[in-house]
């Protein structure tokens, strides 16, 4: 452009001259003088505007955050919800998995549960008849240190021991009986599950209904044999208490007839076992609730488990990978969705030592993605590093807003940082501006004749410069054709830029 415009002004200096020359010779006489020839030049009005000097660094756009999304099951995949380039928010389900093992799980440990709950029960009895015992031993042992006195009253309480305790023994096999009469109905319901189980697989028709049943039916079996077998042993403990307090009955008479330090003797050993066998029954009914908190926890993980069976999105985002279908196994170890955040993209820049303390964070920042328009976008520095790269340039990190997700992440921009700024100020093109003997200059025109004025000059972008001083507002300078001028020769305006 600029070479057009220098040829089309040489040839209007040469038809100028021309035309001087024919008008000498047509008008050649003594009383004639011919007139300096003008040059044609282009001017400027001059206005005050703003100018800029910054530095130019190129990056690539990246998004905010990039979450690889992973199922916590190894299982079929049943459903999937999204696909590539699909806006998802926070929660939103990506995908589901199959829940048949977990649910059996979750029955069986809610069946093991029940059967222990069930067993503490019956231990809470025995622990009972044992406390009678020890209650009984202590008796014994607070007459024989106390005479024989109270014979009749320890007749007395060995009887009621002995009732007490066939008691709990008439407890225990009533609880033994209820045990059986479950076991037989769980064995029966197992007997119905696996009859239409084989009757599933003969007719094709409903065969995961009917495992799943046969399943149950197991574990309540299990269940019922266990809650039978602690029961049975129950009635042992009852028979043993009740055949200790049978035997106490001749012990207590025998301990009346004894000297008093054997019936202490005796009484303190009645006393060590019967103590002895309630810390054994404690110590069952410990481990058993021991064995029902382990239990919750896995049934805690189990129900975590089922929940998550639900892959969501953990964060709001447009999904950049899918790499899963209906009937495909998945695993912890792989990710079947990519989702990344791009509300606020980031650019990433690396300046030179010389800018890096003059760039702060909160600082706007220029930003050109020719990729989506050419209208500059304004980013904010969010990061300046305080360490070098290995190239030697200093990281800075810019965020900018992306609400109609037209930026994308991989994107070429480039970034303006400002090093200086006038506001008010004059402005020529750097061409426009002439230098002799180190003092800068442009021509003004006046009239029809080039001034040469001397002039100051103020921060550059590169291809423009500030006017400080020689000039004021609406001044006329030559900014093309100036190179050909002298100072006070006749001008040609032939064009305003």
């Amino acid at each position: 452009m600029i070479a057009q415009t220098k040829f089309k002004l040489l040839a209007a200096i040469l038809v100028a001259i021309l035309l001087a020359g024919c008008a000498q010779q047509a008008y050649a006489g003594p009383e004639y003088t011919a007139l300096p020839p003008a040059t044609a030049v282009e001017v400027r009005s001059m206005q005050r505007t703003a100018l800029e000097n910054s530095q130019n660094f190129i990056g690539r756009v990246e998004a905010a955050s990039t979450v690889s999304v992973i199922s916590r099951l190894s299982a079929e995949v049943t459903g999937v919800y999204a696909q590539v380039g699909q806006r998802v928010e926070e929660g939103d389900i990506l995908f589901t998995v199959d829940t048949t093992d977990v649910d059996n799980q979750i029955r069986q440990l809610q069946a093991g549960i029940a059967a222990q709950e069930a067993g503490i029960a019956v231990q809470e009895a025995a622990r009972a008849t044992a406390n009678i015992g020890v209650n009984t031993a202590l008796y014994g042992l607070y007459v024989a240190q106390n005479g024989s006195a109270q014979a009749e009253l320890q007749r007395l309480q060995s009887n009621f021991n002995v009732e007490q305790a066939l008691l709990g023994l008439r407890d225990a096999r009533d609880a033994a009986t209820s045990a059986d009469d479950r076991r037989r109905f769980a064995r029966d319901d197992l007997y119905v599950a696996e009859r239409a189980l084989r009757d599933a697989l003969d007719s094709g028709v409903g065969f995961e209904e009917a495992m799943g049943a046969v399943i149950r039916a197991e574990a309540n079996l299990a269940a019922a044999e266990a809650v039978r077998d602690q029961t049975r042993s129950a009635v042992r403990r009852a028979e043993s208490a009740m055949q200790m307090a049978q035997d106490s009955q001749p012990l207590t008479i025998e301990v009346l007839e004894d000297t008093q330090d054997q019936a202490i003797r005796r009484a303190e050993l009645g006393v060590e076992q019967a103590q002895a066998g309630v810390s054994q029954v404690q110590a069952g009914i410990s481990q058993a609730r021991a064995g029902i908190n382990t239990s919750n926890i896995q049934l805690e993980i189990a129900r975590d488990a089922l929940y998550h069976a639900e892959v969501r999105s953990p964060i709001s985002g447009v999904i950049a990978t899918r790499m899963v279908e209906v009937g495909q196994m998945v695993a912890p170890q792989m990710a079947p969705f990519t989702i990344v955040s791009m509300d606020t993209v980031y650019v990433s820049v690396g300046v030179t030592e010389s800018l890096i303390n003059r760039i702060f964070p909160g600082d706007q920042v220029s930003l050109s993605i020719q990729a989506i328009s050419y209208t500059p976008l304004t980013g904010v520095v969010e990061v300046v590093s305080p360490v070098a790269t290995p190239m030697g340039t200093y990281t800075v990190r810019i965020a900018l807003p992306n609400p109609d997700g037209l930026i994308r992440p991989g994107m070429f921009a480039q970034a303006s940082f400002v090093l200086e700024a006038a506001q008010n100020a004059f402005v020529l093109d750097r061409v426009a501006v002439l230098s002799d003997s180190g003092e800068s200059f442009v021509y003004v025109v006046r009239g029809d004749i080039a001034e040469r004025v001397p002039v100051t000059l103020g921060i550059s972008d590169g291809e423009r410069v500030e006017i400080l001083t020689g000039i004021s507002a609406g001044d006329i300078v030559v900014v093309t054709g100036q190179e050909f001028l002298r100072d006070g020769q006749r001008v040609n305006v032939v064009g305003e830029r």
